[in-house]
């Protein structure tokens, strides 16, 4: 699992739990690919302010855009303590690389995950997993921004 280019998914997940030996490899190339593929090309990211697609597709191979879904919808699996680990290494480079799946692997793809129905779950989270499909976050309400905290709502009968 030395190249950025490898598909991590095949060779990781054996059960609904990520083990610590399998983790550290997944660890490992992500450190690889950051500091090796991305850190370079940063100011031609900043620059077209988007990443470019051959680092798309690479962090797609590697399973990045479906890390923190579960392996049975076609993710990684990663529990919460190596979704921060992972963003730790993430935070390596330029912000545009998480934000590229960060939603996936966040807000849509965990709603999906523990509130989605079958149908939903069945239709999504396998296209958002692979990186076919970017979900997105977008909240704008009147008195409340974008926090979602400060949301007011009421019933009319």
């Amino acid at each position: 699992m030395g190249h950025a280019s490898e598909p991590v998914r095949e060779s990781v997940v054996v059960s609904d739990r990520v083990s610590d030996e399998d983790f550290a490899d997944i660890l490992a190339a992500v450190r690889h690919f950051v500091r090796d593929d991305v850190v370079p090309r940063e100011n031609e990211i900043m620059a077209a302010d988007r990443v470019p697609d051959d680092l798309r597709a690479a962090a797609a191979a590697m399973g990045l855009f479906g890390y923190a879904i579960p392996a049975e919808w076609g993710g990684l699996g990663l529990d919460l303590r190596q979704d921060v680990e992972l963003a730790m290494e993430f935070g390596y480079t330029t912000l545009a690389l998480r934000s590229m799946f960060g939603t996936n692997n966040g807000i849509a793809g965990q709603v999906l995950v523990g509130f989605g129905t079958g149908e939903q779950k069945k239709q999504w989270l396998e296209r958002i997993a692979s990186g076919e499909v970017v979900a997105s976050f977008a909240l704008t309400e009147p008195g409340a921004g974008s926090n979602p905290a400060g949301l007011r709502t009421r019933a009319r009968p």
